[in-house]
């Protein structure tokens, strides 16, 4: 992978399970994938109103339809945070720039680390057994739940 699209990915747990996730800089909200609502078992709730989310690029729209709370442990940290749940790609969640100044989550690029008041966190890299480990499983996962797909209202 080039040093330029690296991304800062950490593992985190989600109401006690593992979950890739992935640090945002650029993101102004936390959210959580459909799929690991379903793995945790977490209650969703419908939003009154639909919240369209801003993208990068022209012409790209999504709506927020589903938020919830969960406990989330990242390092010593651990505490209840709302999330959007929205289709993500390749991560469970996504933590933005709220978080990460809420708890002192820094993301170094000059030395490639992720730090959370002083202390650096173990980022994870594609490369990594640990990384590699967690992709087998979500895909292994992915075919058990491809029988049965289950809506946010399904959770509920």
């Amino acid at each position: 992978m080039k040093e330029e699209t690296k991304t800062f990915v950490i593992m985190v747990k989600i109401n006690g399970q593992e979950a890739i996730a992935l640090l945002d800089s650029g993101c102004t909200m936390e959210a959580i994938s459909p799929e690991m609502v379903q793995i945790v078992g977490l209650k969703v709730h419908q939003l009154t109103e639909q919240i369209p989310i801003q993208l990068g690029t022209k012409g790209s729209k999504s709506q927020i339809n589903h938020g919830m709370k969960a406990c989330i442990k990242i390092g010593t940290v651990e505490n209840y945070h709302y999330f959007n749940v929205i289709n993500i790609d390749r991560y469970d969640i996504i933590i933005g720039m709220v978080f990460m100044k809420q708890h002192g989550i820094v993301l170094d690029f000059e030395k490639d680390q992720v730090r959370m008041r002083g202390k650096n966190l173990y980022a994870l890299h594609k490369s990594t057994d640990k990384y590699l480990q967690v992709c087998r499983q979500a895909m292994q996962h992915g075919k058990t739940s491809q029988n049965k797909k289950v809506t946010l209202d399904e959770t509920k």
